[in-house]
C-alpha cells in the first residue's frame, strides 16, 4: 500500500511539473525563455517586464541566451545606439544573402518596438563615414570572430559567417534590454 502511496504522489508532483512550465523552458536569470517550433522556424520567445509594468512582454529571437555567451559586446555600443534618432544599417559586403537581411530584421524589430528610434536600410546610403549626433550606422560584416563592437562612433555587428549575424543581432537584442551583460 505503501508503495502505491509514494507512486501516486510522484505522478501528481510530475503532473504538475509538466503542466506548469512548458516543454523547452528554463530561466535564464531572471528571464524564462521558451523554444518554439512552427512548421519550418524553430526559434525562442523571452519573457520580460519592461519599466515594471505587470504585463510581460514577450521577445521572439532565432537563438536563446545561453547558446549567445561566447559573442561579446562592447559596452559603448549602447550608448551609440540608444543615443540616436535614427539608425542606417550598412552592409559591409553586397554579395550576402538573405541571412545578413534576417539579422537586419531582428535587430530592426527590437530598435523600433522598444526604443522606437526608426531603423533604415536604403541601399547603403549612410556608412560609418556619416555618423553624427543623431544619425547612427550599424555595418554588418563578416571577420574572424563573431562580436559586436564600436568602430570610432559606428556599431559593426561582425560574424564568422552570415548566420552568425544573426547569432550576434540576438546577442545585442538581449544586451540592449538587460537580459545578459557585456
Amino acid at each position: 500500500m505503501k508503495k502505491i502511496i509514494i507512486l501516486v504522489l510522484i505522478l501528481l508532483l510530475s503532473g504538475c511539473t509538466f503542466f506548469t512550465s512548458a516543454p523547452g523552458t528554463y530561466k535564464y536569470g531572471e528571464f524564462e525563455v521558451t523554444r518554439v517550433k512552427e512548421g519550418g522556424y524553430t526559434g525562442y520567445v523571452t519573457k520580460v517586464f519592461i519599466n515594471n509594468n505587470q504585463n510581460p512582454t514577450y521577445i521572439n529571437t532565432r537563438y536563446d541566451p545561453k547558446s549567445l555567451e561566447d559573442i561579446k559586446v562592447q559596452d559603448k555600443v549602447r550608448e551609440l545606439l540608444l543615443t540616436k534618432k535614427e539608425l542606417y544599417l550598412h552592409i559591409n559586403d553586397e554579395n550576402m544573402t538573405g541571412f545578413t537581411t534576417v539579422a537586419g530584421l531582428e535587430f530592426n524589430n527590437l530598435m523600433e518596438r522598444f526604443y522606437s528610434i526608426p531603423v533604415k536600410y536604403e541601399e547603403n546610403k549612410f556608412s560609418c563615414d556619416d555618423v553624427n549626433n543623431t544619425i547612427g550606422v550599424v555595418e554588418l560584416q563578416l571577420g574572424d570572430s563573431t562580436e559586436v563592437f564600436a568602430n570610432n562612433e559606428c556599431v559593426v555587428l561582425q560574424g564568422e559567417t552570415e548566420k552568425d549575424l544573426i547569432r550576434a543581432s540576438d546577442r545585442l537584442i538581449f544586451f540592449l534590454l538587460g537580459i545578459m551583460k557585456e
